[in-house]
């Protein structure tokens, strides 16, 4: 899959349980889950919390390729043009060397006044966007946990530090041995 997520707490994540927690038919809830380009969703048991990940190609991800190919001053420039709204702004993170935009909006609708979090990434030519609605009376502690869980095999992943050691202890050997050899040869 393009991307893999667990989430913090209890979450739904089939469309039969989804599709009657939020009262849709599971007909119709495919038909929401293609036409806004889904690629994962999960609700809680009284739809407070909703996460959802969607997946696009536009003219510009497509020419970009991957969000760290920019500055971040770059990106701050383009925010309006990566978020789609116009007076768009949004807090730069890098996560294992995948840069996300994190932008928060309060939104009060027809389904009440809730908060949505969003932490939008380009990778492999699409804008992928993870979205969290969560109402306003329940707590957001599960977002950052959530996030941490993130990942695709299309984001940059720098190698983590165990990998840096052995190479550091490969190279300290062979420069040991190099300079044991060169003593030989000396001798």
């Amino acid at each position: 899959s393009a991307v893999s997520i667990k989430p913090e707490g209890e979450f739904y994540t089939d469309n039969e349980t989804i599709a009657e927690v939020i009262g849709m038919s599971e007909d119709e809830l495919s038909d929401y889950i293609e036409e806004n380009n889904i690629i994962y969703i999960g609700v809680n048991k009284d739809n407070s919390k909703q996460i959802r990940v969607t997946s696009h190609q536009t003219d510009f991800s497509n020419n970009i390729i991957n969000i760290n190919g920019l500055s971040d001053d770059k990106i701050n420039a383009l925010l309006p043009d990566i978020i789609g709204i116009e007076s768009a702004r949004g807090d730069i993170i890098n996560i294992d060397g995948q840069k996300f935009i994190k932008t928060e909006l309060r939104s009060n609708d027809s389904g009440g006044d809730y908060l949505l979090t969003e932490f939008i990434t380009i990778a492999d030519r699409k804008v992928f966007v993870l979205s969290f609605y969560t109402n306003a009376d329940q707590d957001t502690e599960y977002i950052e946990k959530t996030f941490e869980s993130y990942s695709s095999p299309y984001f940059v992943k720098e190698k983590n530090n165990e990998n840096n050691t052995l190479l550091y202890i490969i190279v300290a050997a062979v420069v040991v041995f190099v300079a044991a050899s060169v003593l030989l040869v000396i001798t």
